[in-house]
């Protein structure tokens, strides 16, 4: 699958489809899942904005993945966050 930097939800799946992508460009949510023995379709959905919830073997995969770059304090919903809130970089509910 590949994906216009416009269809990513900024912050988290900005850096993500960076790590990805790799220096060239040229790498694939296919590859990069296979490499590193991630879920593919949950990789879109954090490019999408779409992924309601992050667990947390998923997120220290992805920080091993992504060398760092996307650590698994970026999940974290501080305390005083809104219950109504989604994941870290995802637009409100119903956007399109």
């Amino acid at each position: 699958m590949s994906l216009k930097l416009q269809q990513v939800v900024p912050g988290i799946g900005r850096e993500l489809l960076e790590c990805i992508q790799g220096p060239d460009g040229t790498g694939t949510i296919v590859e990069f899942a296979k490499e590193h023995g991630l879920d593919r379709y949950k990789l879109q959905k954090i490019l999408k904005g779409r992924l309601q919830r992050m667990d947390v073997p998923f997120a220290t995969a992805l920080e091993k993945a992504t060398g760092g770059r996307i650590p698994v304090s970026r999940w974290a919903i501080p305390a005083n966050a809104d219950p109504n809130d989604t994941i870290p970089g995802a637009p409100p509910s119903g956007a399109v």
